[in-house]
Parts: structure tokens; C-alpha cells; sequence
């Protein structure tokens, strides 16, 4: 994978941090301890970060190190996906649980519309094959 800059992107660390805490204050505290002053602004003033720090930043937000910076290969209009067998994090994936929780009742409604459907597939075609015998006698 090839990186647009070699150093960290800040608009992208802002989003990837509003994505996992709900202030950056507690993201700031986690990463630089609870008496800190330091806030995001810190990586746009200072963008060229030690690794020790990318490594901490990776396990506090439960990403790959390589979302902080900018892909330089990757079209923007297709969101890039990177994921470990079914947990898929994307950096365009908005997780609004209210959204996601009536989609899933959705999803559940229609799945449960389909077993009905299938059911009465199923005794219509039965019927079919009872009266098929049933003339062939």
C-alpha cells in the first residue's frame, strides 16, 4: 500500500478518535495520561509521530496504524475497507447504533416474511404432488 505523506493525517486521527471516544479529552488522557494539556492539535502542530505513539494511539482506537495516514492509492469515492475475518473497520462507515439496530429489526421482519413464504410454497407444492398422484392412479 502506498501513503500520499509519510506523516500522520489529522483529520483523519479527529475522525478515527470521534469514531471510538466520545470527547478527544478522554482520547488525550488515555494517550498521555490523566494530568495532560496536550490535545489533538498536538498532531497537527508536531505531524511527524514516533511509532511507540502510533502503536498506543492503534490499541486505544482497536485499528491498524496504517488508517492514520492518507493512502495515496485508493480512490476516495470507494471507501477503503480493512478487516479481520467478519469485523470490518472502515474509516466511511458511520456505526449510528439507532440506524443500525431498525435496520437489523428490518432485515429480521423480512427474513422472518420469507420462512412464511417458503412454508406455503412448500404445502402449495405438496398439495400439487398429492393430486398429481392422486390423477396418475
Amino acid at each position: 500500500m502506498r501513503h500520499a505523506f509519510n506523516v500522520i493525517n489529522y483529520d483523519r486521527i479527529v475522525y478515527l478518535v470521534k469514531m471510538k471516544f466520545t470527547k478527544e479529552r478522554d482520547f488525550c488522557k488515555s494517550l498521555w495520561g490523566k494530568d495532560t494539556h496536550l490535545n489533538l492539535k498536538y498532531f497537527q502542530e508536531r505531524p511527524d509521530t514516533q511509532a511507540s505513539t502510533l502503536v498506543k494511539m492503534s490499541e486505544l482506537l482497536d485499528i491498524p496504524i496504517d488508517l492514520f495516514f492518507q493512502e495515496s492509492d485508493v480512490d476516495p469515492n470507494f471507501p477503503s475497507f480493512v478487516g479481520n475475518n467478519n469485523i470490518v473497520n472502515s474509516t466511511n462507515v458511520n456505526n449510528d447504533p439507532v440506524h443500525l439496530a431498525a435496520e437489523n429489526k428490518a432485515l429480521k421482519m423480512v427474513i422472518e416474511e420469507l420462512k412464511k413464504q417458503n412454508e406455503r410454497l412448500g404445502e402449495t407444492l405438496n398439495l400439487a404432488l398429492k393430486v398429481g398422484l392422486k390423477s396418475d392412479k
